[in-house]
């Protein structure tokens, strides 16, 4: 029997819980004993969260009270923990990518696919008023968001300092840019240096100016945030490569926003393609754009990395990094403890089923999610515990009630039509943008006018993507022109407003001081 693998978990000292496709189980985090599920629901109310889809992203509040969540119906729920009573839900613009708290448990922040972050209040208002779309966000917001900040390309990860005065954000276009919050249309600095899209980054819990970023690219980047300054690089991809072993789905089987294509089409083409087939051997010829020879091998896709989440831990008074990269079977840490200009060797522990997720817990010790039924090989160990003893990793000997529960009690059955829906490895197909390894982010060429005469069908750029690849050229040519030397809040001190103020739209804001890096970053968050 197939079930579905623990997606994240949230570890506290009274109650833990696992997010297992559409389900949530509240546990005793010393027993294990399952407290609260949703499978336990009344029909009504199952059958609504079975709706939703697979629970994509939640966050735990700092107080252990509420838990929020979204899945594929781009509904944010509101739980509370105790009893996994739901409070609320709202529609949310865009599928979302990363959901954390701020402020305490006052403060819901919400990262999508179009790359804007809208902050909501924990409760709803009784009454939203009727949304108006935002001079400065790409779409409307029907439950009322307040616009944080806004990317012009699909927004991967985010982070709050802290101290809760700056908000951290990468996206798949290689940026990281750092805003105050809540008032991010002012932004203080950016870390430019990736070559291939950020997937991950972290604020190191033992040094709070220092920043970690991986993704595409073969190395971990250490920043100094605050000044974008690179501190240096920590190469990885000789030590990740060789575990990973899913490889991500065919481009052509996604469409432009990095989603699969729907059912529908694909049986369409298959139909068309049957049919095409068919006449062609009924004329005793073969159909333009006939399929290859099934007895030829087809050849692979290419093993693609993508780290997926970055974490700091100290143990023994030695510092260490700890990461993981979506479909290798390995865990991987680094010791920094002599600084990260000279990083020890990357230590792994091969798991041999792909690595979901992972919390390090108060101890140091570290539980690890896996896809215990990938392959065709399956087991039900879902969750494995490990520390780190001098550097290197070692299971922990002793069973955890909490534990063996996950991988006994806990298990919730699942179809494959279930686990074909859960969909853990697609980010590798719909993250990396550009296929070409050489590619540069610095050195960006324009594609030619779009002219119906010289452009084959199929072939045209669209408008979104037209205008991302414009701003960004323009934002790469300026700082080349100007540095980047200085805070970007020093760079638009000076700003004056220009225009009617009664006139609709967005006002038109010039530099006085004559710097062009502040009138392309306004311009860009326009």
């Amino acid at each position: 029997m197939a079930f579905f693998p623990h997606t994240q978990l949230f570890l506290r000292v009274t109650r833990s819980i696992a997010i297992s496709g559409p389900h949530i189980q509240i546990l005793d985090s010393k027993s294990g004993a399952v407290l609260s599920s949703t499978v336990d629901l009344p029909d009504s109310d199952k059958e609504s969260v079975l709706k939703s889809g697979p629970v994509r992203c939640a966050a735990l509040s700092p107080s252990g009270k509420y838990l929020a969540t979204a899945g594929d119906d781009k509904i944010l729920k509101v739980w509370e923990v105790e009893g996994l009573q739901a409070r609320s839900q709202r529609e949310l613009p865009k599928r979302p990518t990363s959901i954390q708290f701020a402020a305490g448990d006052d403060i819901i922040l919400v990262a999508d696919k179009f790359g804007d972050v809208f902050s909501y209040p924990l409760h709803p208002p009784e009454n939203i008023a009727k949304p108006r779309k935002d001079a400065l966000s790409s779409h409307e917001n029907v439950s009322g968001g307040e616009l944080i900040l806004g990317h012009t390309s699909l927004l991967t990860s985010f982070v709050l300092s802290h101290d809760g005065r700056y908000i951290v954000s990468a996206d798949r276009d290689e940026h990281i840019r750092v805003s105050w919050y809540p008032k991010g249309f002012n932004i203080e600095m950016y870390c430019l240096g990736h070559t291939k899209f950020v997937s991950a980054i972290h604020v190191l819990d033992f040094s709070p100016s220092t920043l970690i970023s991986g993704g595409g690219d073969p190395s971990l980047k250490v920043w100094d945030w605050m000044t974008g300054v690179c501190l240096g690089d920590i190469p990885i991809l000789d030590a990740v490569l060789p575990y990973i072993r899913v490889r991500p789905q065919k481009k052509s089987e996604l469409d432009e926003d990095g989603e699969r294509k729907p059912n529908k089409r694909r049986r369409k083409k298959e139909q068309k393609n049957k049919a095409q087939a068919s006449d062609g051997e009924g004329e005793g010829e073969k159909p333009a754009g006939d399929t290859p020879d099934p007895a030829e091998p087809v050849p692979e896709e290419p093993f693609t990395l993508a780290v997926h989440k970055i974490a700091s831990l100290t143990a023994n008074d030695n510092k260490y990094l700890v990461f993981s990269a979506i479909g290798a079977t390995a865990l991987f840490a680094v010791d920094v403890s002599a600084g990260f200009s000279t990083p020890s060797e990357i230590e792994h522990f091969d798991f041999g089923k792909p690595v979901i997720d992972f919390i390090v817990e108060d101890d140091a010790s570290i539980w690890v999610c896996l896809d215990a039924q990938w392959g065709d090989a399956g087991d039900d160990v879902m969750v494995q515990r490990i520390n780190l003893v001098a550097g290197k990793f070692q299971p922990v000997a002793e069973e955890h009630p909490l534990l063996k529960a996950l991988n006994t009690t806990c298990l919730i059955p699942a179809s494959a039509a279930d686990l074909k829906t859960l969909d853990l490895y697609l980010p590798l197909a719909s993250l990396p943008k550009i296929p070409d390894a050489e590619h540069n982010a610095m050195d960006i060429e324009l594609p030619p006018p779009q002219d119906d005469a010289n452009v084959a069908p199929g072939k045209k750029i669209g408008k979104k993507q037209m205008g991302r690849l414009k701003n960004k050229q323009k934002l790469l040519e300026r700082m080349h022109e100007v540095g980047v030397s200085t805070p970007m809040s020093e760079r638009v001190k000076g700003l004056e407003v220009e225009g009617d103020d009664e006139a609709p739209g967005p006002k038109k804001i010039k530099a006085a001081s004559a710097d062009p890096i502040a009138d392309v970053n306004m311009e860009t968050e326009s």
